[in-house]
């Protein structure tokens, strides 16, 4: 659905391929295309690491749910945060 209304707005998506080499006025894929650009706004995927899942916590998308705090629950002493977080959305109540 936000893949749709990105296109909509007139908004290029590249799904599946990497940039080999991003210049002053436009942007290489790993695929051959060549993009000409005068701005590049580059949202790259991140995922936790796989180590997460032998920890035997509980996890939210592949992520430690901890607390507003970074705390993991029921384990003094020990936070996570980053790519490794499934932090709460406290906008959400």
């Amino acid at each position: 659905a936000a893949l749709e209304v990105l296109r909509k707005r007139n908004i290029e998506v590249s799904l599946g391929v990497s940039i080999a080499k991003a210049a002053a006025e436009e942007v290489t894929f790993t695929d051959g295309r060549v993009l000409p650009c005068r701005t590049l706004i580059w949202t790259a995927g991140v995922a936790a690491s796989p180590l997460i899942a032998t920890l035997g916590a509980e996890t939210v998308r592949g992520r430690l749910a901890v607390t507003p705090q970074l705390k993991l629950p029921g384990a003094d002493g020990v936070f996570s945060l980053g790519d490794a977080a499934a932090v709460p959305d406290l906008a959400k109540g």
